[in-house]
């Protein structure tokens, strides 16, 4: 991609800026689900400001730091701008997989007795969004752990963050999915009856 467009690390920009348009869009479902009719406008929007400005600051903080020729990843963890534009990711992504985890687990305990496969594809969302977290806190501690000179070493990071990330949104894909199989079965199966 960066050959196609000319500039340097433009993909892992793209990633970033679609995993918080993902988690922010998965919030403002859950957010629809949740809350009531008198709250929803005011949930909605605040998250979609938070979105936005969470776009615009990696936007800015990229376009800043991109110049340096590095890539923007916990391997330059010396260089405060891509440090500073990597927690400002993982922040958003702690408080959206945090948010995530507790609105879907309790909407999976209250399922439970009614509707089985609501309540496991809302569990697995709840696991995705704490494995999100985990994701964030492992990548962001060891910078944070870094820029105070005490790090753990770079490979443990990886080894630990990596499927994290994979299983977050694996997890959270397949919890939002589950639900909608299991129903259009159901409606297939009373259809043919």
């Amino acid at each position: 991609m960066s050959e196609l467009t000319g500039i340097n690390n433009v993909a892992k920009l793209t990633a970033h800026l679609a995993a918080v348009a993902f988690m922010g869009s998965l919030q403002i479902m859950i957010v629809d689900w949740t809350h009531t009719r008198a709250h929803m406008a005011a949930a909605v929007c605040s998250r979609s400001a938070l979105i936005l400005a969470i776009q615009i600051a990696l936007t800015w903080q990229f376009v800043a730091a991109n110049h340096l020729g590095l890539s923007f990843t916990t391997d330059h963890a010396d260089n405060v701008q891509v440090v500073a534009y990597l927690l400002t990711y993982l922040s958003f992504g702690a408080v959206a997989g945090l948010e995530i985890a507790i609105l879907s687990a309790g909407m999976a305990l209250g399922a439970w007795a009614r509707r089985r496969s609501i309540a496991i594809g809302l569990a697995a969302t709840a696991l995705g969004g704490g494995a999100v977290l985990a994701y964030t806190v492992s990548k962001g501690g060891y910078l944070i752990a870094y820029q105070v000179g005490f790090p753990w070493s770079l490979s443990v990071e990886k080894a630990i963050s990596s499927p994290f990330a994979g299983l977050g949104t694996l997890l959270m894909v397949v919890g939002l999915c589950l639900p909608m199989a299991s129903h259009r079965a159901t409606v297939d199966s009373a259809a043919t009856s």
